[in-house]
């Protein structure tokens, strides 16, 4: 009787330490307009206690709670808070599938693209099988830190994870497009003929080539535009200025038929479309 007793008296003194616990945690968060379900986030710990000590039923939950959530009425904070549980969830469960695929929707677009890399990362590593969380990893890479070779890079890799060839050629592709917007054309360069010798296809090597010789004559023209800077003290504020001093015979060709042109600072770049 008297161990029964300790049980049950050790059981409401933890209850009531999670009761004050939690009470103190939500009082230092601001009061937020949006759904109750982004007002608090709670430690790892209890979230598993509240499980029964089952890690993955917390995962579930607050995915769960990511799920129901109505982005449309949340703040900056309210944000933050959905990236906490996110990442408590990714932690708990790497391999939850629907937790990546949420916050690779939402969390860096709001202000928290640290906390859809830490997801995504997890992602990565739990789901080796999965093609698409090391996508949308390197995707935020390209897009919202502006790296497009470590992008590139990572998305190769990816690619090697899908048995699928149709998403394994488009993954090549992208990474190609990527490898473009890097700041040395001749690594690209160098780098896209690598791909396309190890690729399979003959259509696509040939692609990948054009988009060599493309990058070749970009190169050509940033050294131009270099010794066009050291002879003048200005950059080209055209490129045919390049041509006018002698310094190349000809503007390149460029084989997507897209064209050359010069950015702000007077720096060659590629065309995207055709110029009217």
């Amino acid at each position: 009787m008297l161990g029964r007793d300790w049980r049950t008296t050790l059981l409401a003194l933890a209850a009531a330490a999670f009761f004050v616990f939690s009470v103190a945690h939500m009082r230092k968060i601001s009061v937020l307009k949006p759904d109750a379900e982004m007002q608090v986030a709670l430690p790892r710990f209890v979230q598993v206690i509240m499980a029964a000590g089952d890690r993955y039923l917390a995962a579930n939950i607050g995915a769960i709670r990511a799920l129901v959530v109505t982005t449309a009425r949340m703040d900056a904070n309210a944000y933050h808070i959905l990236g906490l549980i996110q990442s408590d969830v990714a932690w708990l469960n790497p391999r939850h599938e629907d937790n990546y695929y949420i916050a690779a929707a939402i969390l860096p677009w709001n202000g928290q693209l640290a906390a859809a890399q830490n997801i995504l990362r997890h992602a990565v590593d739990g789901r080796p099988f999965d093609f698409w969380p090391t996508f949308y990893y390197a995707f935020d890479i390209y897009y919202f830190l502006h790296d497009p070779k470590t992008a590139a890079d990572l998305l190769r890799a990816g690619a090697l994870r899908t048995d699928d060839e149709q998403d394994r050629l488009a993954a090549e592709q992208v990474a190609a497009l990527w490898y473009q917007k890097g700041a040395d054309p001749r690594a690209a360069a160098i780098m896209i003929r690598v791909m396309a010798r190890s690729s399979r296809y003959p259509r696509f090597r040939d692609y990948l080539e054009t988009c060599a010789r493309r990058l070749d004559g970009l190169a050509s023209l940033a050294d131009a535009a270099t010794r066009y800077q050291m002879q003048f003290g200005q950059p080209p504020q055209a490129l045919n200025d390049l041509v006018t001093s002698h310094i190349i015979a000809a503007i390149p060709q460029d084989p997507f038929g897209f064209g050359y042109g010069l950015d702000g600072k007077g720096n060659p770049i590629l065309f995207e479309r055709p110029q009217r």
